[in-house]
């Protein structure tokens, strides 16, 4: 897996991170979600871009800042030099995890904890389009922020925190932990 996949990395150092909001008191994001969350460049200590809602998953690819603003359901590219933040993609869930692989970025949607989404544009962006959250992963063209494959999850699978896209890889498998094949899947050698 490449650093750039990991959240700020640049170069193997943190460089960039996402809060939801500037608040210092317990659980005071809650208070402004829809649009105290920023990205900040911890190296200067400059707020990069500010007036997000709930924003996750910075990463540096081609020359921009990428992050997820949750609250809206949006990708975001993010100038770094003048902090202009272009609307690439929208989709329809709550967005966290981010993975690039050329022209394409694998993004994971997860549905709301309680219901649609209240005081959020993300609510508002779903009811224009007449559409419902749903979880799952997505894989957008960076080229005109259009969804080209997607996977829907049921409702046994609320929630989705982060992807990987895993190159050089061949036979790839999931196994569920304490399954009989993931213990077929493990050799030990002796001494």
């Amino acid at each position: 897996m490449s650093e750039r996949n990991l959240n700020g990395l640049d170069n193997g150092k943190v460089r960039i991170v996402s809060v939801c909001s500037a608040t210092g008191i317990v659980d005071g994001w809650r208070n402004t979600r829809a649009d105290g969350g920023a990205v900040i460049d911890i190296a200067t200590g400059r707020v990069l871009a500010e007036g997000l809602s709930m924003p996750h998953s910075p990463r540096l690819y081609r020359g921009a800042i990428w992050v997820l603003n949750s609250g809206s359901s949006r990708l975001l590219r993010i100038d770094p030099a003048t902090g202009k933040a272009e609307r690439v993609a929208f989709c329809p869930g709550f967005l966290r995890g981010l993975s690039f692989a050329g022209d394409y970025v694998l993004m994971t949607l997860s549905l709301p904890k309680s219901g649609r989404p209240q005081g959020l544009e993300l609510g508002a962006n779903l009811e224009e389009r007449k559409a419902e959250p749903w979880c799952g992963l997505v894989i957008v063209d960076l080229r005109h922020g259009g969804i080209v494959e997607w996977v829907r999850f049921g409702p046994e699978i609320p929630q989705l925190f982060d992807c990987a896209i895993l190159t050089d890889v061949r036979c790839t498998t999931a196994l569920t932990p304490g399954s009989a094949e993931v213990q077929d899947a493990m050799t030990m050698e002796e001494g």
